[in-house]
């Protein structure tokens, strides 16, 4: 990493622990950004898990680039998830990244009769 991108990622680090304010993660454009992209999955606004948990967070898509993951490489799309209060770690985060193959449409179950 340039000694600048190194800035930056500190830059951030600190500014998160400063606050508790929502930050964004370290995001790089990839060295060749493709002239068309394929659709992303999922639409901004739908409701997604993260698939590979036992106890998954869930909430709903706030946004999404197209983007390399500083620390992994990974080229892609990255969405944005604004987790739902009853999300697991809602107690401790609002606001998180997934790559698109780590999502999951929410599935739609009928509503709960309760017998009376």
């Amino acid at each position: 990493m340039s000694p600048a991108t190194v800035l930056h990622s500190r830059l951030l680090m600190r500014l998160e622990m400063a606050s508790n304010a929502i930050s964004i993660p370290f995001l790089v454009l990839p060295d060749e950004v493709p002239n068309t992209l394929p659709a992303p999955k999922f639409q901004i606004g739908q409701q997604v898990y993260w698939q590979a948990l036992s106890d998954p967070d869930f909430g709903h898509i706030l946004g999404v680039i197209w983007a390399t993951e500083a620390s992994t490489k990974a080229i892609g799309f990255h969405y944005s998830v604004l987790l739902d209060t009853a999300s697991p770690s809602s107690a401790f985060i609002q606001l998180d990244w997934a790559f698109e193959d780590d999502l999951a449409v929410m599935p739609l179950h009928p509503p709960l009769i309760v017998p009376t």
